[in-house]
């Protein structure tokens, strides 16, 4: 849960939206794919942690000698004290992230959250940006932003979600996430509840192994408190719907449209980062995730 470049966008013979930093507003265009990085176009890096105060983390590098820093990972154990195993992410350079955890006797409030990053982590000011998508960026300058991803989920314990982590904020360079909104979107869980309280059910197509589905998310919202200086807004997908393993590109902008009119706030937030990973509880844990595609698609005004 925890972890500028300026690109105009230029007009050519063809439009070709590159980031969204211009405040100019363009002719609306069809949405096209950005080039896909790929999990191959990195160096290989593996990190591991057995509690928080190991955090295992690392830039992945483009393989092309620029150094350009394509994702960021993170086996993030952050309420982890202490435990018997490890969490392993391994991000292996030919088209494949995954995540190993193998822990028992967890002593902590929860577990924590091994995932992939791109965008800047409000939490650690890590920023991995080298692609065409471009944040932090303001919600309202977003005109599209979907996310695709390939994964599947094996295990023998297991206690957790696969989710999206959204971190928006105030400020377009925070020290922290402090006043902002949480935004998550739980695409598969298991024996695992979200903070806050049930406010409604929503409704979003999606698409899942290449077809359109409409797919029923309960959402859940828990406002701004004492412990917690930021509003959580969490989307689970029906368990009778859940994706354990798959393809699926969702419409993240409009979940982040959506959380924001919950929360009441305002489209000015900047949206600092997209992250995809595995939520685990403070249960035994014993499962593995390959991931094996994550692109971030994004078009602005």
């Amino acid at each position: 849960m925890r972890s500028k470049r300026y690109i105009s966008c230029a007009f050519f013979l063809l439009i070709l939206v590159m980031g969204c930093q211009s405040t100019l507003e363009t002719p609306s265009a069809p949405f096209q794919r950005l080039a896909d990085p790929g999990l191959d176009q990195g160096i290989p890096v593996k990190v591991v942690a057995a509690n928080n105060s190991d955090i295992g983390e690392s830039f992945v590098n483009a393989n092309d000698g620029t150094e350009k820093k394509l994702w960021y990972i993170t086996s993030n154990p952050w309420a982890v004290q202490s435990a018997e195993g490890s969490v392993e992410v391994n991000y292996t350079g030919a088209g494949k992230l995954l995540i190993d955890v193998q822990m028992k006797d967890i002593n902590g409030s929860f577990g924590g959250y091994p995932s992939i990053i791109y965008g800047r982590s409000p939490w650690n000011k890590a920023w991995a940006n080298a692609q065409p998508a471009d944040f932090p960026v303001q919600v309202k300058q977003m005109q599209e932003l979907s996310a695709l991803t390939q994964y599947d989920l094996t295990f023998n314990q297991f206690g957790g979600n696969i989710a999206y982590d959204l971190w928006l904020t105030e400020a377009h360079f925070p020290d922290g996430p402090n006043g902002g909104v949480e935004i998550m979107v739980w695409l598969w869980r298991r024996e695992n509840t979200p903070l806050g309280a049930y406010n409604r059910t929503s409704t979003k197509l999606i698409t899942v192994n290449g077809l359109p589905v409409n797919k029923v998310f309960n959402v859940y919202f828990e406002k701004t408190s004492a412990v917690r200086d930021w509003d959580v807004v969490t989307f689970i997908i029906d368990d009778r719907q859940g994706i354990r393993s798959g393809k699926v590109e969702i419409d993240q902008l409009g979940f982040i449209n959506e959380a924001l009119e919950l929360a009441g706030r305002s489209q000015d937030l900047y949206l600092q980062d997209i992250e995809f990973g595995v939520e685990f509880t403070n249960q035994d844990q014993d499962f593995k995730l390959e991931l094996d595609k994550f692109q971030i698609d994004q078009q602005c005004y």
